[in-house]
């Protein structure tokens, strides 16, 4: 076949190596090439596309690229791979990446960058959007810090993705994320603080309303029968109505573990101040944050991960996605409004519960066995948080 025949019927070519080898033959190992991998995912945690305010809610990569002997840059070729797509037929996102380079710059480390900082600095690098089962970026980096952002480029596509990195030299990829922790304390939270005269009103009222009970226990389901006065009364809204999963988080929270699930007047009282604080703070984050176009009485998806950290509890994406799976309201899945993934006030607060449990439960584990392998413990509580 004549080259130019060739060309014209061959508009692009794809070579496949079935061995990491250059195409001379030579093994790269030879030539101290590296491979990094990790898989991730576009999920209701992470699902922030390019195009809107969203982007910054996307995963995020911290690479460090060390000091190197005889090289001013290291090569490096990222590939971006969308997963269960090799088949004609499967429905591809419109996908691609975006490099900042973090060297030089103050900002949290192991926290997400936020939307602030991406309006105030310029990428580094990017690839085209394209409906391609992978993309791939090949730069030249320089010793220093990176954030590499994976991304559709619509928000709320979701889908599995493998994350590669060839490089010359040995670097490291890690998710730039919060690590499971709790700044939130419900002995330190002041009543005054959070709480209206009114408020103060309706806890007294759903406390004197614990003297009916005979025994010093009190089970999820008179917990949730005297939390649905403060329904009556106006506090809480009907789609915001304690549910018993709450309830019994709580007991399994604060009770214990040798004798059979109960809690004290004491303990009813320090719930209804919980109660009290998370309705604020998501009062707050919604009048603040929501707009017509979005349901009422909810938070996106997107951003439980920072609702969650301004109370003091930190959360990485994945587990973040597991308990907005779990406790999303199903009446705001509607895929023409795009409003998939919303959690009301009552999937925050059983997320809180659940998640305030599994961080009690790690504690217990790494006082018995010490915290050398943090991996196996964020395993078990992506477990807890999705059973």
């Amino acid at each position: 076949m004549e080259f130019g025949d060739f060309v014209s019927i061959f508009p692009y070519i794809a070579m496949c190596h079935f061995q990491f080898q250059d195409a001379d033959g030579a093994d790269v190992n030879d030539k101290n090439w590296f491979l990094s991998r990790i898989d991730g995912g576009w999920n209701l945690a992470t699902a922030g596309g390019c195009q809107t305010t969203n982007f910054c809610y996307n995963q995020q990569y911290l690479i460090k690229i060390p000091e190197m002997v005889g090289d001013e840059a290291c090569s490096v070729v990222f590939s971006l791979l969308q997963m269960n797509t090799r088949s004609p037929d499967a429905q591809k996102h419109t996908i691609g990446f975006i490099l900042y380079e973090l060297t030089g710059l103050d900002y949290p480390r192991n926290t997400p960058l936020d939307s602030d900082f991406f309006f105030d600095h310029k990428p580094f690098s990017k690839t085209d959007f394209n409906v391609r089962r992978e993309v791939l970026m090949r730069e030249q980096l320089k010793p220093g810090l990176y954030c590499l952002i994976p991304s559709t480029i619509n928000e709320k596509s979701y889908g599995s993705f493998v994350l590669r990195a060839f490089t010359e030299h040995p670097i490291d990829i890690q998710p730039l994320d919060y690590q499971p922790s709790n700044e939130f304390r419900i002995d330190k939270i002041r009543i005054g603080d959070i709480a209206s005269e009114k408020d103060l009103e309706l806890m007294n009222m759903c406390l004197n309303k614990l003297k009916s009970v005979h025994s010093s226990r009190l089970y999820a389901q008179k917990m949730q029968e005297i939390l649905t006065f403060l329904v009556d009364e106006d506090f809480l809204e009907e789609h915001e109505e304690i549910a018993l999963e709450s309830c019994r988080s709580y007991i399994a929270l604060i009770s214990d573990n040798n004798g059979p699930p109960h809690i004290t007047k004491e303990d009813f009282a320090s719930f209804l101040k919980l109660i009290f604080f998370v309705k604020k703070a998501f009062t707050s984050w919604v009048n603040r944050n929501n707009d017509d176009s979005r349901p009422p009485h909810s938070i996106d998806s997107l951003k439980l991960q920072e609702f969650l950290a301004g109370i003091g509890i930190l959360m990485p994406k994945k587990l973040v996605a597991k308990a907005a799976s779990r406790y999303m309201n199903p009446d705001f899945a509607t895929s023409s409004r795009r409003s998939y993934g919303e959690v009301d006030f009552n999937g925050v607060l059983n997320a809180i519960m659940r998640f305030l449990s599994a961080i009690e439960a790690i504690k217990c584990l790494i006082a018995e066995n010490g915290d050398h392998d943090r991996k196996l413990y964020n395993e078990i509580m992506e477990y807890l948080l999705s059973v």
